[in-house]
């Protein structure tokens, strides 16, 4: 049989390190470009806030075994995420967006790392950076990516567990060290989201094992090791947890968050629902794969499985870790794909994996020509784009609905001429016969997408994104310099933690809203309460309203979510003996 190019890129890496061949470095550069360069311009939005907010207090009242927000235990994840958050913010010497992200963009640069290397085990430098690339470019991990929520730190812990773990196992490290690795990053993920990583690892290591005919390594001294390791990590701060809030709050943490979510989806099953979350919910993570996705139904092809040769053990594992995750995120009710993500980096790897198959000289004609359609679809597509870019910026009026995607002469120009570039790029590599060409298109295409979703898409994100911290400047110089604020109304006072993280210190105290029976808020200066647009409540003492903050993510007309801070007038009556209303020295 004839050497391919793609052979002859193995062969040739397979002496040296594989963090020092150049992929390395040009990963190193896509990833910053996508993630680091422009983490900072979007306002924070969704969850993030809620996770800073815990960061910040743990901070503040130096109880690092404790989650709180506004002094109440916070039960809904545990804390290593917040621990993660605190130390960057701590570094940098600030809470703003890029320190609180920051963990964020590190966790997705070490897995497209970790990806790299272990794909380095069985596939060429081509396909290993095939599967990086696909993993740092994939629609969904644009934006997961680059928020501090949880889920980029997640899916790098589990599947830092599982490929470490897998990755031992083919290279023949000590048994010992696989196993304590990969329970040690699976204790971490645990108590970073909870119950969703054991459930993945165990899974995924115990159905290899048995298929792999291992299964007496489960009953190993190492295996016994590695339980001891990752139950130490855990038990390292349940203790102590427990001792501050009780045993109930420990089961709270782990089961409380996902119990509630699955419970209530199972008791709201309905059938037309229930099958259309069936159908559709496999397509979503399709989507939310694009472009690379489109690679992996080849994976089905014949001629593919034939060539699988020494690299069985991976693709197997990558098979079984899919196949135990996917149904859990499937079957119950209102699944997300982004519960999916802890396995987007084997589906990555796939990819790197099918790249490197049907890029080969001795692929199936079929599969080649798979290759040429794929390139062709993505060239065309950025053609498409860099005339939308501008069309858009000749065509689109000031206002309306279709402004919010008009850049600049300059930007729209200067994209244009890119996208075009890396377009011609790939279609002139479509008929590649090397792995160096094939490399090339591989580089274009995950560069058209960094350009794409961290120019375009941003700057279209920002332009129609609610800015509360601009708000909240204002409403600030309008109050004493560090005034303590009581929040009342819904959920006991508790103001949404978007509103506490702008506001910063001092903490603000949460009290039950104020009538005549409970004393009308006798010992309220400046507060704050949720609302609606224009709508103002009642309260049973004259006050004035400061400023207002809409907690929206994009900028409506009138808002849905406001918070109004007001400040206590003195006593005031009006000729009927009602205390006086609100007034209004605010902006909006």
């Amino acid at each position: 049989m004839a050497v391919t190019a793609a052979t002859n890129d193995h062969e040739s890496a397979s002496s040296g390190p594989w963090w020092r061949e150049v992929e390395v470095l040009w990963l190193l550069i896509l990833v910053l470009a996508a993630y680091f360069t422009r983490a900072h311009v979007l306002p924070i939005r969704g969850e993030e806030p809620t996770r800073a907010q815990v960061a910040r207090e743990m901070v503040e009242r130096g109880d690092w075994i404790v989650p709180r927000e506004q002094g109440e235990p916070f039960l809904v994840r545990p804390p290593l995420q917040n621990w993660t958050i605190a130390l960057s913010c701590l570094g940098f010497g600030n809470w703003g967006p890029f320190a609180v992200r920051f963990h964020s963009l590190a966790a997705t640069l070490l897995t497209t790392l970790l990806i790299y290397g272990y794909a380095r085990t069985f596939l060429s430098r081509l396909g290993a950076l095939a599967g990086a690339a696909a993993f740092a470019t994939l629609a969904d991990m644009f934006q997961m990516g680059r928020q501090a929520e949880t889920e980029a730190l997640f899916t790098c812990l589990v599947s830092a567990s599982m490929l470490l773990w897998h990755w031992g196992q083919v290279r023949g490290w000590p048994a010992g060290v696989t196993y304590t690795v990969g329970y040690a990053l699976m204790a971490l993920a645990t108590l970073t989201k909870g119950v969703q990583a054991p459930t993945y690892f165990l899974g995924a290591m115990g159905i290899y094992l048995l298929v792999a005919g291992q299964w007496r390594q489960a009953f190993s001294r190492a295996h016994l090791l590695g339980i001891a390791v990752g139950a130490g990590i855990l038990l390292a701060w349940i203790v102590p947890y427990a001792g501050a809030v009780g045993w109930s709050k420990v089961g709270h943490v782990w089961l409380g968050d996902p119990a509630v979510r699955y419970n209530g989806q199972l008791s709201n099953w309905r059938l037309v629902e229930t099958a259309r979350h069936l159908f559709v919910f496999p397509l979503e993570v399709f989507a939310g794969t694009l472009p690379w996705s489109i690679f992996l139904p080849m994976l089905l092809h014949r001629d593919l499985r034939r060539c699988v040769g020494r690299a069985t053990p991976q693709v197997l594992f990558l098979g079984i870790a899919v196949a135990v995750a996917f149904p859990t995120c499937w079957l119950p009710p209102g699944g997300l794909p982004r519960y999916f993500a802890p396995l987007f980096p084997a589906l990555a790897i796939l990819v790197g994996f099918v790249i490197e198959r049907i890029t080969d000289s001795e692929a199936a004609p079929l599969l080649r020509l798979a290759w040429r359609n794929a390139l062709a679809t993505c060239a065309a597509i950025a053609v498409a784009a860099a005339v939308a870019a501008v069309a858009l910026a000749a065509l689109a009026p000031e206002t309306g609905p279709l402004s919010r995607f008009k850049e600049s002469w300059a930007v729209a120009v200067a994209y244009a001429a890119v996208a075009a570039g890396l377009a011609l790029v790939m279609a002139r590599s479509r008929r590649a016969a090397n792995a160096g060409q094939v490399r090339l298109a591989v580089l274009a295409l995950a560069g058209f997408l960094v350009m794409t979703f961290t120019g375009v898409i941003t700057n279209v994100r920002l332009r129609t994104s609610e800015h509360a911290d601009e708000a909240m400047r204002a409403v600030k110089q309008e109050l004493p310099p560090g005034q303590q604020l009581v929040s009342i109304g819904r959920v006991n006072g508790r103001m949404p933690a978007l509103f506490a993280y702008h506001y910063g210190l001092p903490f603000i105290t949460p009290q039950p809203w104020p009538t005549r029976n409970n004393g009308g808020g006798g010992d309220l200066d400046y507060f704050c309460f949720m609302t609606s647009g224009d709508a103002r409540p009642a309260l049973p003492f004259a006050w004035e309203e400061i400023g207002a903050v809409s907690l929206d993510r994009n900028r409506q007309a009138i808002p849905k979510r406001l918070a109004v801070v007001g400040r206590r007038l003195p006593a005031q009556r009006s000729p009927e003996g009602v205390p006086a209303q609100a007034t209004n020295r605010s902006s909006k």
